[in-house]
């Protein structure tokens, strides 16, 4: 069915200008709601503000999702909200808002549809923001063909900021890379963005630690070694292709972008990783998947 069929005009409030704060923002969405489909009003306000504790994402600097979950309802509720002016929200600033209600357990709709809209988002943003009337707006989601029985994949929560190691570079700047954008493994490519492996801080540390040393029993000497002042003295001649985990070497470590999230969480459990560089069909990179990702776009979505 396509997420069309589930958005009606009547629920659509475009250039309201009595809308200040987030919190007014909820209570008005909660009044329509709680009018329209004979719910709770507080229980709705309350569903919506405690989830917007957890912060949400605001796309293209005016796009949100607010999204809530009601304990006994069976229904799928989308309701859009356009203010005059932007509000704080989440951190950021937003003025247009696709609002989703759904029950406790109605995970999978709920996760299509917040991947639908983020799709529609980003295909149609621009259009969505200049829209003049609620009709305008409804033939660009009918025009979209969202459809909610389509699975969602690792494209849909993935990061597309990448960070690309090479196997000539050196451990030196591959390390500089990881600290000023905080990251913990970077996927290791050619010079055409094709997968070769990964690399992260504790493949690194190998150069710390001579591989003898795992095979001993007896570790007490090693307060005497001085593994970290050797690292700094060797990091600047170390090249990732002597340290980095080749693709064909270990786990999994790589998923196909059009993979569902039951694979990715299956992959993730099996493998027992933290984090996944996701590939497209001819093994280019095109993304990086992590556990923190399946925790705030899936279990907490």
């Amino acid at each position: 069915m396509k997420l069309s069929s589930f958005i009606h005009e009547e629920l659509i409030v475009l250039n309201d200008d009595k809308i200040h704060s987030a919190e007014e923002l909820f209570r008005k969405v909660s009044g329509m709601i709680s009018d329209q489909f004979k719910l709770s009003r507080d229980e709705v306000f309350s569903s919506f503000m405690k989830r917007y504790d957890l912060g949400y994402d605001v796309f293209e600097n005016r796009f949100a999702l607010p999204h809530c979950r009601l304990e006994n309802f069976n229904d799928l509720i989308f309701l859009i909200i356009k203010t005059r002016n932007k509000i704080e929200f989440s951190g950021g600033e937003a003025d247009f808002f696709f609002f989703i209600t759904t029950s406790n357990t109605g995970s999978n709709s709920y996760l299509k549809a917040l991947a639908g809209l983020v799709r529609i988002i980003k295909d149609s943003g621009v259009e969505l923001a200049e829209a003049g009337n609620t009709a305008e707006v409804m033939n660009i989601i009918k025009n979209s063909n969202v459809k909610l029985e389509e699975d969602v994949t690792v494209a849909e929560i993935m990061s597309r900021e990448i960070f690309f190691a090479k196997p000539g570079q050196t451990v030196s700047h591959v390390l500089n890379i990881m600290k000023l954008k905080n990251l913990k493994f970077m996927p290791v490519v050619d010079e055409k963005n094709e997968y070769l492996g990964k690399l992260d801080l504790l493949d690194i540390l190998d150069i710390a630690y001579p591989s003898y040393l795992f095979l001993m029993n007896n570790i007490s000497f090693l307060n005497k070694l001085r593994s970290f002042e050797d690292f700094i003295n060797k990091e600047n001649d170390v090249l990732v292709k002597d340290v980095y985990v080749p693709a064909n070497k270990g786990k999994k470590r790589i998923i196909r972008d059009d993979a569902s999230i039951v694979e990715l969480g299956f992959v993730f459990k099996k493998e027992h990783q933290q984090y996944l560089t996701v590939i497209d069909e001819n093994d280019k990179v095109v993304g990086v998947v992590s556990m923190r990702d399946v925790l705030n776009k899936i279990i907490r979505a």
